[in-house]
């Protein structure tokens, strides 16, 4: 698995950043938000957990945070809420759904996620934006509401200590985040 690790000197918590849709890691978007994140005392973990052939049948963040006690927030970035449709009921985090303004199918299915999810949740409209968010200021926009959601929950999560391991050329803990 590759990945990209960033921990800034005093983090108090680990945001992992995973991208459905392949090339997590190197995608711009989310090492432009990874940036963001570490600027502001966050430490950030890029990776892509699933192969082609697994993209198909999830949205992981959703699906991760139904079965595990440890995801203490989740925030997608225009996602695809339908894929993960099954676990939404068991999600327990609270959760960040951010859309663009001009992407009316994927704003109609966050929609119907809100009304799906038992937890703490908004939903946050970026105007003017599209699916990728490459308006000018629209990704900043993003990165702003997601450093504001995990503020507000994640802050004073003690990280992991333990042996460092090498990842994709980049440092990372072999503790698991709590």
């Amino acid at each position: 698995m590759a990945g990209d690790l960033r921990l800034p000197k005093g983090a108090e918590c680990l945001v992992i950043l995973v991208h459905g849709s392949g090339g997590g890691h190197s995608n711009p978007r989310n090492q432009f938000i990874a940036d963001y994140l570490s600027r502001h005392g966050m430490g950030t973990l890029v990776v892509d957990l699933l192969t082609r052939t697994e993209q198909r049948w999830d949205n992981l963040t959703l699906v991760a945070a139904a079965h595990s006690g440890s995801v203490r927030a989740v925030v997608s970035r225009g996602g695809r809420t339908d894929l993960a449709a099954e676990a939404l009921s068991r999600v327990s985090a609270p959760t960040l759904q951010v859309v663009g303004s001009e992407d009316p199918m994927t704003l109609r299915l966050n929609v119907r996620t809100g009304q799906t999810l038992h937890c703490m949740q908004r939903l946050e409209v970026v105007n003017g934006a599209t699916h990728l968010f490459k308006e000018p200021g629209a990704l900043a926009d993003v990165a702003r509401l997601t450093a504001d959601w995990f503020e507000m929950y994640l802050h004073k999560v003690p990280l992991p200590t333990g042996p460092l391991h090498r990842m994709n050329g980049k440092t990372s803990t072999s503790s698991s985040i709590g």
